[in-house]
């Protein structure tokens, strides 16, 4: 069995607004200035694939929800 496992995007859920962070095929770069949320984003990958805690970063522990959409390889999940 050869399954391709794709992250496509991933939502944070705070009060009053949706954070979305799209990926595409291939290799993809997360960039920006200091403290925007980089490290979060892995953070919360890695929790959504089994990590032993959720990141305790100040601005993720207002966060309700965590959407992680995944292609596994035709379905989407």
């Amino acid at each position: 069995m050869n399954e391709r496992l794709q992250v496509r995007r991933v939502v944070v859920t705070a009060p009053g607004r949706n954070y979305e962070v799209g990926f595409q095929s291939g290799v993809n770069l997360i960039t920006g200035p200091i403290s925007t949320g980089k490290s979060s984003i892995l953070r919360l990958l890695d929790f959504c694939f089994g990590g032993r805690s959720p990141p305790t970063y100040p601005e993720i522990t207002k966060c309700s929800d965590v959407l992680t959409e995944l292609l596994i390889d035709t379905e989407t999940v």
